[in-house]
């Protein structure tokens, strides 16, 4: 199903300028280089990140956008439970081996990672939110293109709140 929503557009659009603000620095750069993320999780999120320049001719595919959903909430889940943390635990040995300027734009990356994390979740968490009411009014509650596919349970799980 395709569907047009101004809403839905703004969020992608909001969750693409965070997305590229956090990723464009060197050291995340680094950190995500090196992360366990599935090739096909990282075309799905570089799909939801550039969908909104199709919008305009086709609008939105309802199951494509879950699917991109659950790839960008993997995404923040390798964040939040790997890559964050090993940043802060290579504070003290990596910051040693940069000069003055990159100590310290190291270890503001290290400590605003958290709240970039949280900012992202919060993004995504808008968009799922307003694709379920989106999918709830075109389909009802029974017939919702959520629940078709079992894996997006947990999609549900993860963001419900």
């Amino acid at each position: 199903m395709l569907l047009k929503d101004q809403k839905i557009f703004d969020t992608i659009e909001k969750l693409k300028e965070r997305y590229h603000i956090f990723s464009s620095n060197n050291f995340i750069k680094s950190y995500l280089f090196e992360a366990d993320i599935s090739k096909s999780d990282w075309m799905d999120i570089e799909d939801l990140l550039n969908a909104n320049q199709y919008y305009d001719a086709t609008g939105y595919d309802l199951d494509k956008l879950y699917d991109q959903i659950l790839s960008f909430t993997k995404f923040l889940t390798r964040l939040e439970r790997d890559i964050v943390p090993r940043m802060q635990n290579e504070v003290s040995t990596r910051a040693n081996t940069l000069s003055k300027d990159n100590r310290v734009i190291f270890k503001m990356t290290v400590n605003n990672a958290p709240g970039n994390v949280t900012t992202l979740e919060s993004l995504i968490k808008d968009l799922f939110e307003g694709l379920k009411l989106l999918d709830r009014s075109a389909h009802g509650e029974e017939r919702m293109r959520l629940h078709s596919k079992t894996y997006l349970k947990e999609l549900e799980q993860k963001l419900s709140t």
